[in-house]
C-alpha cells in the first residue's frame, strides 16, 4: 500500500512539474557584433566566421549565434518590429541563459514557449 501511494505521488508531481508555466524568450540577434569564431563543418574542416551570422535556404531563414541555430518559416512566421518604448519592457535574454535553462529542465527538451529573435538594425 506504501508502495501505491509513493507511485501515485510521484507520478501527480511528474504531472504537475510538466505542465510548468513556460515563458518566452526573447534573443537578440546584434548583426553589428563583429566578433569571430571558429566554425567546424563536421569534417574536420574549421573556418573563421561571424558569431551572428543568417542564412536563407528555400522556405527557412536560420540564425546562427555562437553555433547554436534557431531557424523561421519564411512565409509561416511573423515579422514584426518593436518600439523603443516596447524593447525597454521585455527582458533580453543572451544564449548563456537559454543554454542554462534547457540544461536544468529535465522534462522537456525546450522549456520555453516561444523564441523571439530580435535582429538589431543600425540605420544612419
Amino acid at each position: 500500500m506504501k508502495k501505491l501511494i509513493f507511485l501515485i505521488t510521484l507520478f501527480c508531481s511528474f504531472i504537475c512539474l510538466g505542465q510548468a508555466e513556460k515563458e518566452t524568450a526573447y534573443l537578440l540577434f546584434d548583426t553589428t557584433n563583429k566578433e569571430k569564431i571558429s566554425v567546424e563543418d563536421g569534417a574536420g574542416n574549421s573556418s573563421i566566421q561571424s558569431k551572428y551570422r543568417k542564412l536563407s535556404e528555400r522556405d527557412f531563414v536560420y540564425y546562427y549565434v555562437d553555433n547554436e541555430q534557431f531557424s523561421t518559416h519564411k512565409t509561416k512566421s511573423q515579422r514584426d518590429t518593436l518600439s523603443i518604448k516596447d524593447f525597454k519592457k521585455i527582458k533580453i535574454v543572451d544564449l548563456t541563459y537559454i543554454k542554462d535553462k534547457k540544461a536544468k529542465n529535465i522534462i522537456h527538451y525546450n522549456p520555453f514557449k516561444e523564441t523571439h529573435i530580435y535582429q538589431w538594425r543600425h540605420y544612419m
